[in-house]
């Protein structure tokens, strides 16, 4: 039942279209509304499918890393990357390609702000997946 539904069926208890003052029945229906939870709570049961893929870098990256020379990590068959930084610096992302390195994606500027910052994208060339 929808509250527009209630308003019609309460003030037609009284045979009129209306209520003198409207307030007074939300906040009655707002007090109804919370003794009927108090005595007979709604539960639900919600299942949620959720099959997170697996890392494809094997090192344990999930720890806070401490660097001031390069810092390279390697996965085969990558269609995106995610990760959070902080610092400054700047993010490539490159591609072997006929035994060739070559610049897939950025560079990416980053900058200290003293809070983890996420830095994620789709790795793509010309528009297309890279192969």
């Amino acid at each position: 039942m929808r509250v527009s539904e209630l308003y019609k069926q309460v003030s037609g208890l009284g045979f009129e279209d209306s209520l003198e003052n409207d307030d007074r029945f939300y906040y009655a229906a707002n007090r109804a509304l919370l003794q009927v939870c108090s005595i007979r709570p709604a539960i639900n049961t919600y299942i949620i499918n959720h099959h997170p893929l697996a890392n494809m870098i094997k090192s344990d990256t999930f720890q806070s890393i401490a660097r001031t020379e390069d810092l390279c990590f390697e996965a085969t068959g990558a269609r995106a990357f995610y990760c959070e930084v902080d610092g400054n610096g700047v993010l490539y992302v490159e591609a072997l390609k006929n035994g060739k390195w070559g610049l897939i994606g950025g560079p990416y500027t980053l900058s200290s702000h003293r809070v983890f910052t996420p830095c994620s994208d789709l790795i793509m060339k010309d528009g297309e997946f890279f192969a």
